[in-house]
């Protein structure tokens, strides 16, 4: 149980972060905590040249591409715990029965979530987030930009989402003894999680301003999941549902003949027929002025457009 004591510090050190760390100038609207996010991301860039990207290179160096995927998938399978409450919580009911599956499946035949079998028979990985769904009950914004420490890029809300997913994590209840095998357990995902980003290194080390770069390329990533989440219920806007949802409405604006395929195409005919009009009177126009008596009539032309 220490652990679920430390998330509660964690919660309250990020609180009292919040009210001492205002800047006066932030360069951006989104930031308005700037001074204390530079300070919190320079401390986390040293810890993670330092110890997290060492370690998640040696971890992408001797671990098989196939062990890698359980892990990612063990991981993966866990998030359903997080994901199922925070259906509830959005009433996204439409993606509770499937969430539920993966868990049950993965953990079963998956042998533990090892291995993704929900997704081979056709049930695709839907994910929420407490931060999705305090972004949801604020009418769909995002929150000011936040620097976890150590933890890096994230912002108000998904800061404290975080705290409650933690807090969901099995391992937190493990008894003392166990405690070994808890530290265990949060170091692998940390550092499996950041073997993910290795490639983007260069990208942020390269970088005119680093701290900027990373600030706005997640700011506009948590924008995008929030705006999809709100439109589809799903961060991603890719889903199975969402496509077949996107399908739909695309046949109904086709069959539908209230839609307003008709005027356009309608529109489209009339301004067809008035530019043939014009290229004929064009024609008459230039044969008269020279004076030709019998010259060919322009032939009727016939526009059809085929409505959508």
């Amino acid at each position: 149980m220490k652990l679920g004591k430390n998330v509660l510090c964690s919660t309250i050190a990020l609180a009292l972060g919040l009210l001492s760390g205002c800047a006066k100038n932030p360069s951006s609207p989104d930031d308005p905590f700037e001074a204390y996010n530079r300070v919190a991301f320079a401390f986390t860039q040293d810890v993670d040249h330092l110890a997290l990207r060492p370690a998640a290179k040696v971890y992408n160096t001797i671990t098989p591409p196939p062990v890698k995927t359980g892990v990612n998938n063990f991981f993966a399978n866990l998030g359903e715990l997080i994901t199922i409450p925070n259906d509830v919580l959005q009433g996204n009911f439409r993606y509770l029965p499937t969430d539920f599956w993966r868990l049950l499946i993965n953990s079963t035949l998956g042998i533990g979530g090892l291995f993704d079998v929900a997704s081979h028979v056709g049930i695709p990985k839907h994910v929420e987030t407490f931060g999705l769904t305090f972004a949801k009950w604020r009418g769909g914004k995002s929150a000011p930009y936040f620097v976890i420490p150590v933890l890096g890029p994230s912002t108000i809300q998904n800061a404290v989402g975080h705290a409650f997913s933690t807090a969901a994590q099995p391992w937190v209840y493990l008894p003392d003894d166990q405690n070994a095998l808890t530290y265990s357990m949060l170091g692998l995902q940390v550092v499996s999680t950041r073997a993910k980003f290795l490639d983007a290194d260069k990208l942020v080390d390269t970088a005119f301003d680093p701290y900027i770069f990373v600030r706005d390329a997640y700011m506009q990533s948590d924008l995008r999941s929030i705006e999809n989440n709100e439109k589809y219920g799903d961060p991603k806007g890719d889903s199975e549902e969402t496509y077949l949802d996107q399908k739909n409405e695309n046949s109904d604006a086709v069959t539908d003949p209230e839609s307003s395929a008709e005027p356009a195409a309608e529109s489209a005919t009339n301004d067809a027929k008035s530019k043939a009009t014009n290229k004929t009177q064009e024609k008459k126009t230039v044969a008269k002025k020279h004076g030709i008596k019998n010259a060919p009539s322009a032939k009727k032309t016939s526009v059809t457009i085929k409505k959508a």
